[in-house]
């Protein structure tokens, strides 16, 4: 395994954080739990055992949903960009891959390929298709207790 650093931050840069090495796995979420929080119809996770705070710790706050939820969703608190995500239910965290900014995630627009996307998940209940090379899982593979049920492409119409 890789020992680089990857390093991030929260939109304003009160927060920042770092994680070592590969994400065990990566994956573009199209749950509406995502979709909502984000604001987006997607969210690029990228998974790690743990996510160090390198400044801003007293920033953070945490979201879930009246501790209903699986997952702890952490924000900054001054500019409101979700910075990660404990994944209880999994065991690790999830990084936003668009905050990272070491490597350079910029307006050059490269992200560096050992972070690429490795599926999709909770895809049907998405609002847009891809047609990439990805599998699309109606839930989540059989590796990360879904039911590894695949969906095609066009789904979405």
């Amino acid at each position: 395994m890789s020992k680089d650093v990857f390093k991030g931050s929260c939109h304003c840069g009160a927060v920042e954080f770092e994680v070592s090495g590969l994400p065990s796995w990566t994956a573009i979420c199209h749950c509406s739990i995502c979709r909502r929080t984000h604001s987006a119809p997607y969210a690029e996770l990228c998974a790690y055992d743990d996510v160090r705070i390198t400044r801003g710790e007293s920033n953070l706050s945490m979201y879930n949903c009246g501790g209903q939820s699986k997952e702890d969703r952490y924000f900054c608190s001054t500019c409101g960009s979700k910075v990660y995500s404990r994944l209880n239910h999994l065991g690790c965290c999830a990084v936003f891959l668009q905050n990272f900014t070491t490597p350079n995630h910029g307006a050059d627009g490269e992200i560096d390929p050992r972070l690429k996307m490795g599926c999709h998940i909770f895809y049907g209940s998405g609002t847009v298709s891809f047609y990439d090379e990805l599998d699309k899982f109606e839930t989540m593979p059989k590796a990360f207790g879904g039911d590894g049920k695949t969906l095609p492409n066009d789904v979405h119409g």
